[in-house]
């Protein structure tokens, strides 16, 4: 039986420790979706199909939403 790959949400994924977070889970086949407020302009974050970025302030409700529903994947939030 094939194993699902789980996914994790990495707030401040853009650079430093959230950086290296996010490079960390893609190393372990994790999905993951990397937010911050200019994560899509940061240049720290590999090119993967399994990591979707997510321009947002996780303080904003609607953020919140958009992270946790805006993957081009359909993937199981863990």
């Amino acid at each position: 039986m094939a194993k699902t790959p789980k996914t994790v949400i990495v707030t401040g994924g853009s650079q430093g420790i959230g950086s290296g977070a996010v490079k960390a889970f893609l190393d372990r086949d994790y999905n993951v979706v990397a937010t911050s407020r200019n994560v899509t302009k940061s240049k720290e974050l590999p090119s993967s199909p399994k990591l979707t970025l997510v321009d947002g302030d996780i303080r904003r409700r609607g953020s919140c939403r958009k992270s946790s529903g805006n993957s081009h994947q359909h993937i199981r939030l863990d």
